[in-house]
Protein backbone atom coordinates (compact mmCIF):
# COMPACT_ATOMS: atom_id res chain seq x y z
CA UNK A 1 0.00 0.00 0.00
CA UNK A 2 1.26 3.75 -0.81
CA UNK A 3 1.79 6.18 1.35
CA UNK A 4 1.16 9.78 1.32
CA UNK A 5 3.98 11.88 2.73
CA UNK A 6 2.93 15.39 2.51
CA UNK A 7 5.78 18.40 3.80
CA UNK A 8 5.99 19.26 6.98
CA UNK A 9 3.69 16.71 8.12
CA UNK A 10 3.65 15.44 11.71
CA UNK A 11 3.13 11.68 12.76
CA UNK A 12 2.72 12.26 16.26
CA UNK A 13 0.97 14.53 18.40
CA UNK A 14 -2.03 16.61 18.34
CA UNK A 15 -3.40 19.49 16.66
CA UNK A 16 -2.92 20.72 20.41
CA UNK A 17 1.06 20.94 19.69
CA UNK A 18 1.19 21.30 15.79
CA UNK A 19 -0.55 23.78 13.08
CA UNK A 20 -1.81 20.94 11.03
CA UNK A 21 -3.48 17.48 11.32
CA UNK A 22 -4.48 15.54 9.03
CA UNK A 23 -6.94 12.25 9.68
CA UNK A 24 -7.55 9.52 7.74
CA UNK A 25 -9.57 6.24 7.39
CA UNK A 26 -10.06 4.42 4.33
CA UNK A 27 -11.51 7.54 1.58
CA UNK A 28 -12.54 9.94 4.67
CA UNK A 29 -9.91 12.74 5.12
CA UNK A 30 -10.23 15.07 7.49
CA UNK A 31 -7.52 18.39 7.56
CA UNK A 32 -7.50 20.32 10.59
CA UNK A 33 -5.82 23.62 10.99
CA UNK A 34 -5.25 26.82 13.14
CA UNK A 35 -5.64 28.87 9.99
CA UNK A 36 -7.36 28.98 6.69
CA UNK A 37 -4.34 29.01 4.58
CA UNK A 38 -2.64 26.42 6.85
CA UNK A 39 -5.41 24.15 5.72
CA UNK A 40 -5.50 25.33 1.93
CA UNK A 41 -2.11 24.69 1.67
CA UNK A 42 -2.12 21.25 3.21
CA UNK A 43 -5.19 20.89 0.82
CA UNK A 44 -2.89 21.38 -2.10
CA UNK A 45 -0.44 19.24 -1.34
CA UNK A 46 -3.15 16.56 -0.76
CA UNK A 47 -4.63 16.65 -3.77
CA UNK A 48 -1.83 16.43 -5.60
CA UNK A 49 -0.10 13.35 -3.51
CA UNK A 50 -3.47 11.78 -4.08
CA UNK A 51 -3.58 12.08 -7.89
CA UNK A 52 -0.27 10.68 -8.58
CA UNK A 53 -1.99 7.48 -6.90
CA UNK A 54 -5.12 8.04 -9.33
CA UNK A 55 -7.24 9.39 -6.66
CA UNK A 56 -9.71 12.41 -7.05
CA UNK A 57 -11.36 14.85 -4.42
CA UNK A 58 -15.39 14.73 -4.60
CA UNK A 59 -16.04 18.65 -4.38
CA UNK A 60 -19.56 17.63 -3.96
CA UNK A 61 -18.83 16.04 -1.20
CA UNK A 62 -15.90 18.27 -0.04
CA UNK A 63 -17.17 20.73 2.35
CA UNK A 64 -15.67 22.37 5.33
CA UNK A 65 -15.95 23.85 8.75
CA UNK A 66 -14.54 26.63 11.24
CA UNK A 67 -14.36 26.88 14.74
CA UNK A 68 -13.41 29.92 16.14
CA UNK A 69 -11.35 29.98 19.49
CA UNK A 70 -14.92 30.48 21.92
CA UNK A 71 -15.85 27.19 19.96
CA UNK A 72 -18.25 29.01 17.67
CA UNK A 73 -18.18 29.37 13.70
CA UNK A 74 -18.20 32.76 13.15
CA UNK A 75 -19.37 34.15 9.33
CA UNK A 76 -20.43 32.24 6.72
CA UNK A 77 -18.85 31.79 3.56
CA UNK A 78 -18.06 29.31 0.65
CA UNK A 79 -13.74 28.96 0.23
CA UNK A 80 -12.20 28.66 -2.79
CA UNK A 81 -9.12 26.30 -2.77
CA UNK A 82 -6.92 26.00 -6.60
CA UNK A 83 -9.28 25.14 -8.76
CA UNK A 84 -12.26 23.50 -6.45
CA UNK A 85 -14.76 25.51 -4.49
CA UNK A 86 -15.60 24.48 -0.97
CA UNK A 87 -19.19 24.84 0.76
CA UNK A 88 -19.26 25.96 4.55
CA UNK A 89 -21.31 23.83 7.05
CA UNK A 90 -21.85 24.31 10.67
CA UNK A 91 -21.28 20.72 11.02
CA UNK A 92 -20.50 17.25 9.36
CA UNK A 93 -20.41 13.60 9.84
CA UNK A 94 -16.65 11.66 10.14
CA UNK A 95 -16.64 7.87 10.98
CA UNK A 96 -20.29 8.02 11.72
CA UNK A 97 -20.12 11.28 14.79
CA UNK A 98 -21.45 14.41 14.16
CA UNK A 99 -19.30 17.18 14.76
CA UNK A 100 -19.65 20.48 15.61
CA UNK A 101 -17.69 23.78 16.41
CA UNK A 102 -18.01 23.85 19.71
CA UNK A 103 -17.04 19.99 20.19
Amino acid sequence: MDRINLPGTQLKGTIFDKTIQILANADDVDIIGRSLEGVKEAFLCLDEAAKKLGLVVNQAKTKYMRAGGDGTGGGGFDITVGSYEFKRVDHFKYLGSVVTPGE
